[in-house]
C-alpha cells in the first residue's frame, strides 16, 4: 500500500486552521507548522498547536518565528499598549488587531 501524500498545514491553533488540518488528514499525512510573530496570544496558540499535533499523532512539526511582523507595528495584536478588544482604526471598519501584511508573509 502506498503512503498517503504529505500535506504541510500552517496551524495557528485556532478553529480555522484546526479544521483545515482535520480535512487534510483525511487523505494526507500531516506536517504542521506554527509561526509566532510576537502576537499577544502566541503562548496560547503554541499550546493549542502542540495539543492538536498530539491529538492527531503528528510527529512532523516545526515552530518558527516571524518577529519582523511585530516590528512593523500598527496592530493591537502585537502591541500590548493598545486596546485589543474594542479599538478600531479612526474612520475605518478594520479592527485594531489587524496585523499589516501578516497573511501575505505567511
Amino acid at each position: 500500500m502506498e503512503a498517503p501524500p504529505l500535506a504541510v498545514v500552517l496551524l495557528s491553533g485556532g478553529m480555522d486552521s484546526c479544521v483545515a488540518a482535520a480535512i487534510a488528514r483525511q487523505h494526507h499525512e500531516l506536517a504542521l507548522l506554527h509561526l509566532g510573530y510576537g502576537q499577544r496570544t502566541e503562548e496560547r496558540e503554541r499550546r493549542a498547536f502542540r495539543d492538536i499535533a498530539r491529538h492527531w499523532g503528528v510527529t512532523r512539526t516545526l515552530e518558527s518565528r516571524f518577529d519582523h511582523l511585530a516590528a512593523v507595528g500598527g496592530s493591537a495584536l502585537t502591541d500590548a499598549t493598545r486596546d485589543a478588544v474594542g479599538a478600531r482604526r479612526a474612520g475605518s471598519p478594520v479592527p485594531d488587531t489587524y496585523v499589516p501584511f501578516r497573511n501575505t508573509h505567511l
